[in-house]
């Protein structure tokens, strides 16, 4: 017989009402954040069942007999303290939700270890806090846990015990896990193939389902499919059932005569008659179980008709409102926090609804960047859907304030809006995903990642940065990897660029002229390879010719003398350049560029490009040209 057992629960909504009256702290279940809770009351027990997931609305199973008094006051203190978290919160709710999880787990990792006096004081604390590392330590070693996601759990558990016990520095003295960058991960670009995909069902739902409700079209609703699909309809009908919708990749059941929407033609948009229903259920059903089933169709077809507020036009509202506010997050580059608690006020509302007004700017607060406002602009283009979501928004309230400008409705209340959580895109994808099991799975961080990709192709990165409202570093290491199909590409046209450039020995191109890194095919006419390159085709400078279309190479040892001696130049004044920053930001990208194309010459002849390279860099034998150069700057003293 197992030793753990369920006890008596009850939930409180944070932050308390009453901080001071905790009668019971054994009991109690601290909400955070709509189902997010946790049950703080079972640290009460020394022992607990942490093999088990615990269901909603319920407390973790204990062993009754391992309840601890003195444990239970500094639960009691715990949940104060937690309540003043959320008075005084300079971080997200859930954020705190998460750093307080991490802190239970660390608590039952101690229990469970014999450290009981955890919560008694901070010698306790700080003797737990070393052991609880090197046990995150040894996993990180055994590669059960990730590097970084162990320093996480390690952070949070020292924010939080410094701020409990009121101690500075808790780890001093103590080998901390450190994070380190080169376990981050970069945020993928999705394809451009997967953002069509994702932002076709998008207008199908935005656009289809807000002509619903704000049109007070009939049920059946026709909703039309995006381009990619090659199913035989182009249209997905609505109807006013749970089961609102099927297409060609959904799952039919007709064997349970209880489930009413068999009686929806899906495909054609109607209610089947009673002859197709007996086909439908093979026979098996008698006709008086036939005409009900039609009839609760017919029935709840004409409520829905009837009542523009009826409940399955609110759940498609919503829903519609959830597909907007991805559409939204796709072109401002907001991450999904911000966008949930982006605030709404009667201003905005007419700002918007203005037929003149072709932009509309949106502030937030980056508490992940010490309460930084940071600013989004929605652009002429975006504008005449922003406006139409302000009126699905308008419908939904039914006349009712909210403070944020997106929200969900209950479930058991469609009257009462809430506020949302970043976990809604999540469970977005997986409707879509229940439509079309093909598609990919876009969230929110690789939205903004592609807003980036596409704000480094069109200006400058630190423009790029400060549109997206981040640091500089934080663009280069997280969103600017472009995705894995366009740098295939860009590799493979790189690649293919670099063996045009590199000529035969014997090979002459009509009207070229010799220039002092190669050859020029067309003399004065510059054509930049690339409109995103940093390096702008210019006759005038001879770093300008690697990145022009013009530009060509012979595979022998004059060319290769060449742009190895301008190779030596540029390195020889590296130490004129204010520091290796400003060097490589200056030769950098033409270095490597030349590099690349040295290594197709080095292919096609490589004892002849060795031998050329000795000379140049050892011995001085630099092209005549290149010489000159040299010998000026060396006059001029500044090598």
């Amino acid at each position: 017989m197992s030793q753990y057992h369920p006890r008596s629960v009850e939930e409180i909504q944070l932050p308390l009402v009453d901080r001071d009256h905790i009668p019971s702290p054994e009991r109690v279940i601290l909400g955070y954040w709509k189902s997010h809770s946790i049950d703080i009351g079972a640290l009460c027990y020394l022992r607990r069942d942490m093999t088990k997931k615990r269901p909603p609305k319920h407390g973790r199973r204990v062993d009754v007999h391992s309840y601890d008094a003195t444990r239970a006051d500094q639960v009691r203190r715990l949940i104060r303290f937690i309540s003043d978290c959320f008075t005084c919160m300079t971080v997200r709710v859930n954020t705190l939700d998460t750093q307080h999880r991490h802190f239970c787990q660390f608590v039952d990792w101690c229990d469970a270890n014999g450290y009981f006096n955890v919560l008694a004081n901070e010698a306790g604390g700080r003797l737990a806090f070393v052991a609880y590392i090197h046990h995150l330590k040894d996993l990180v070693s055994m590669g059960q846990l990730g590097n970084n996601t162990a320093a996480s759990y390690q952070n949070n558990c020292q924010k939080f015990l410094e701020l409990f016990f009121d101690a500075e520095y808790f780890d001093h003295g103590i080998n901390m896990i450190r994070k380190r960058e080169i376990f981050d991960t970069p945020v993928p670009v999705p394809s451009e193939d997967a953002q069509g995909m994702v932002m076709g069902w998008c207008n199908t739902f935005f656009y289809g389902i807000s002509g619903l409700i704000l049109e007070a079209s009939p049920y059946p609703h026709a909703l039309t499919l995006p381009d990619y699909l090659d199913w035989s309809s182009r249209e997905l009908w609505v109807f006013p059932c749970n089961q609102w919708c099927r297409t060609p990749t959904s799952e039919h059941n007709y064997k349970k005569v209880e489930l009413d929407y068999v009686a929806y033609d899906y495909e054609g948009g109607r209610i089947y008659d009673l002859c197709e229903l007996n086909e439908l259920y093979g026979g098996v059903a008698t006709e008086h179980q036939l005409n009900r089933i039609r009839s609760r169709a017919l029935w709840l077809l004409d409520q829905a008709n009837r009542n523009l507020r009826h409940r399955t036009r609110l759940h498609r509202g919503q829903m519609a409102l959830r597909f907007f506010m991805l559409m939204f997050i796709a072109a401002t580059g907001m991450n999904s926090a911000q966008a949930c608690s982006l605030p709404w006020c009667p201003e905005l509302e007419d700002a918007i609804s203005n037929p003149g007004s072709e932009r509309q700017g949106f502030r937030s607060i980056k508490y992940r960047a010490n309460n930084k406002v940071v600013f989004f602009e929605i652009g002429v283009k975006f504008m005449p859907s922003l406006k139409r979501f302000i009126k699905l928004r308008q419908f939904l309230l039914n006349g009712k304030e909210f403070s944020y400008l997106f929200f969900g409705l209950q479930r058991s209340n469609l009257d009462n809006p809430v506020p949302l959580s970043p976990e809604i895109f999540s469970r977005l994808m997986a409707e879509l995903h229940k439509l079309d099991p093909k598609i990919p799975k876009v969230l929110p961080r690789e939205w903004r990642a592609a807003k980036q990709n596409h704000l480094v192709r069109t200006v400058e990165l630190p423009v790029a940065a400060r549109v997206m409202q981040h640091s500089l570093n934080t663009a280069l290491k997280k969103y600017s990897n472009g995705s894995e199909a366009s740098q295939q590409v860009e590799i493979s046209n790189f690649l293919s660029n670099v063996e045009q450039v590199v000529l035969n020995k014997s090979t002459v191109f009509p009207g070229s002229q010799a220039c002092s890194v190669g050859v020029c095919s067309s003399p004065n006419h510059p054509v930049t390879i690339n409109a995103s390159s940093s390096v702008p085709a210019n006759c005038k400078e001879a770093e300008g010719c690697f990145f022009c279309k013009q530009y060509r190479i012979h595979a022998d040892e004059t060319d290769t003398r060449k742009i190895l001696s301008f190779r030596h130049c540029i390195r020889k004044t590296a130490r004129i350049a204010g520091s290796l920053e400003q060097f490589e930001r200056f030769f950098g990208v033409v270095l490597r560029r030349l590099d690349f194309i040295l290594e197709e010459v080095r292919r096609r002849d490589a004892d002849m490009v060795g031998r050329v390279e000795h000379e140049v860099d050892a011995q001085g034998e630099l092209d005549p040209y290149w010489a000159v150069k040299l010998d000026t700057l060396i006059e001029l003293e500044l090598l």
